[in-house]
Formats: C-alpha cells, sequence, structure tokens
C-alpha cells in the first residue's frame, strides 16, 4: 500500500481541510475544461462512442462494482474473441480520460480496432468508469478504481480469467489513475504491467507548467496534497513494468511529465518503456491511423511479454 509524502509546503492540516473542498471547486472551475482533449471534447468523444456498432462477442455491461446505489461506479467487461493459449485468461483494466470527473467507460470503443486485437490474443477486457463529483478530488477516482480491480479479482472464477495476471491500462487521467491504483495494490503481486499513455504523473511539475493553461488552477493546491497525489512520489524497483506513451506536441499534460516518469523508474531499479511520438497530440487525437496501429501493435507485444504464461 502506498504512504502519503511528508509535506514540505502548506498549511496546518486543519486549515487544509477547510479550505481543499473551496479550492477544488475553483479548480474544477478554472481547469477541468482544460484538462481534457483540445482538439476534440470529451462530451463528443462519448457520443461518439455510444453511436459506434455493437461489438462483437460476449459483453457484461454495467457491472456496479460499488453498489447498486453508485451508478457512477459500473464497469463493462469485454470476454476474448479466442482462447488464451496457456492457463487462464489475462485481464486488462482500462481506465478513459476526462480530467478525473468527465469521459465514460463506453470510450473505450473509440479504439474499437485495439479493443478486438486484445480480445483476439485472448485477454479479457474491463472499461471502468471510476469519476467522481469535483469535491472529491484526486482521491475519490483513485479508491473506486482500486475498488474495481479488487471486485474484479473477487469475481475472476465467475468470469473465468486470472485474478493474479492484471494489466493497467489509462490514458490521461485514466493513466495517472492506473498508476496510482498499481500503487495501493501493489503488494498484492497482481499486476502484471501498467500501460500509461499522456498520464499526468507530476502534479507539483504540472502546478508550475507542465499542465500548460491549467498550471494556475492547480497551483492553487497545497503542495503537499499534489505531492500525496503524484505517482511519481510511489516510484519504486519493485512496481510492474511500465510502458509509456506521449507526444511531443501534447498541449494538454506536457511531455516532460513522459520523462520524468521514465527516468524515476530507471533510477529507482525498476523497468520502464518510452515512446515519443513526434507531433503526437493528447491522447493522440487526430493522429493518422497508422500512428494508432503502430501503437497497438507495440502495446500488445509489451502485453504478451510481461502476462504471465
Amino acid at each position: 500500500m502506498r504512504q502519503a509524502p511528508s509535506p514540505s509546503r502548506g498549511s496546518s492540516f486543519r486549515r487544509v481541510a477547510v479550505l481543499l473542498p473551496v479550492l477544488l471547486l475553483l479548480l474544477a472551475i478554472l481547469g477541468a475544461n482544460r484538462l481534457v482533449p483540445q482538439s476534440e471534447d470529451i462530451t463528443e468523444l462519448v457520443n461518439q462512442a455510444r453511436a459506434m456498432p455493437p461489438v462483437s462477442g460476449t459483453v457484461h455491461l454495467d457491472l456496479a462494482y460499488r453498489g447498486l446505489f453508485r451508478p457512477g461506479a459500473r464497469l463493462d467487461l469485454y470476454q476474448p474473441l479466442t482462447s488464451f493459449e496457456t492457463g487462464e485468461a489475462p485481464l486488462v483494466v482500462f481506465f478513459h480520460g476526462g480530467s478525473w470527473i468527465r469521459g465514460d467507460k463506453v470510450t473505450i470503443r473509440i479504439i474499437d480496432r485495439f479493443l478486438r486485437r486484445m480480445r483476439l490474443a485472448g485477454y479479457f477486457v474491463a472499461s471502468v468508469n471510476y469519476r467522481s463529483n469535483v469535491l472529491g478530488g484526486f482521491a475519490a477516482p483513485v479508491n473506486n478504481a482500486t475498488r474495481s480491480v479488487l471486485w474484479l479479482r473477487e469475481r475472476a472464477e465467475l468470469y473465468g480469467y486470472d485474478p493474479d495476471n492484471i494489466g493497467l491500462y489509462g490514458i490521461s487521467a485514466g493513466g495517472h489513475v492506473a498508476l496510482m491504483t498499481e500503487a495501493d495494490l501493489r503488494d498484492s503481486g497482481a499486476i502484471s504491467f501498467i500501460l500509461s499513455e499522456c498520464s499526468p504523473v507530476d502534479l507539483v511539475a504540472m502546478a508550475e507548467g507542465d499542465a500548460f493553461e491549467s498550471s494556475p488552477a492547480l497551483n492553487m493546491l497545497p503542495e503537499s496534497y499534489l505531492r500525496r497525489h503524484s505517482p511519481i512520489e510511489y516510484v519504486s524497483g519493485d512496481m510492474p513494468p511500465v510502458l509509456i506513451y506521449h507526444g511531443d506536441a501534447d498541449r494538454i499534460v506536457h511531455v516532460r511529465q513522459a520523462y520524468e516518469l521514465f527516468d524515476a523508474i530507471r533510477d529507482a531499479g525498476g523497468r520502464a518503456e518510452l515512446e515519443i511520438y513526434e507531433d503526437g497530440t493528447h491522447a493522440f487525437l487526430g493522429m493518422p491511423d497508422s500512428l494508432w496501429y503502430e501503437q497497438e501493435s507495440r502495446a500488445l507485444i509489451f502485453m504478451a511479454e510481461n502476462f504471465l504464461n
């Protein structure tokens, strides 16, 4: 389990506790609309995904991982299209983007070919809604995501995948959530790898400029709070392998975040692989299909190398 870093700046805990809801509300108002793709609004992505034809094969929709009375805490589980070659099938858990408070699990349909290729490789794929309201801050989405993985592990026998062979895949805010969820579950040994795409990893650096227009909004929060919710603070040599994707033309999350995560993991003695794409935009929206296919193929090799066989 992850430990909160020691505070290095800010008011007393009591003062932060009183001010934090107000600060987070201001953050949401000033920053939420800027920490999402500029080339295509997240609402349009959700609508586009919902308009796509149904995917083939068996899909379990809207499974409630935190009870029936929490409609935002649902996931979809896609069964493989072919049998896994050896042993129980692995599971890939996907976390969508959307500034932690927006987006939807259905947007995995935007990467429909990649979804199909993962299923053809024999993998189960779960797409999770983890978001919370603005006052939940950065903690609530991670808590929801962690609970979703625990819920999936408890039901592995019911659906037929390996509870100790799980890969986490997140885009943008979902990448942050995937990295923080792995830190929560590190002692379990269940996480085989992380695929982190255009992810915020150092919220302090983002407050200082790595989030472009949203940096002033993040800068309203105490540094101790930002550190506590930064994946970079939980890097260690015993974390599973991480494949990092980022574009050098990302205008939402600066590409420096990817380099920082890569260097930190390598310095800690862990294993990380870094792919920087020239002229790549945030979440690679609007990029050529050939680039997406290249990324999918690279990710599938990484998955095959790191899932337990």
